[in-house]
């Protein structure tokens, strides 16, 4: 049977949205090694943070106007710096 489920959104071809999943495998494996401790601290503020990066550019890349995608990713960049 042929796949009809291969739908791709326009994000998922960002350089810097393939980086971004690569920066979150990063994280799985910082957080793996963290004493018991800090896992449920330290460990998931590290993934959510991550994890935003991802659902920002997905949600800033589903504007339709150029300039607002162009505004929202200055803001992802600033506040990721």
């Amino acid at each position: 049977m042929k796949e009809i489920f291969n739908f791709h959104f326009d994000f998922e071809k960002l350089n810097v949205y393939q980086k971004s999943l690569d920066f979150i495998d990063e994280i799985f494996k910082v957080y793996k090694q963290l004493p018991r401790e800090f896992r449920y601290s330290l460990g998931n503020n590290l993934i959510r943070a991550g994890l935003s990066i991802t659902n920002n550019l997905a949600e800033g890349n589903g504007k339709r106007s150029k300039k607002r995608k162009e505004s929202l990713f200055r803001n992802f960049f600033r506040f990721s710096s």
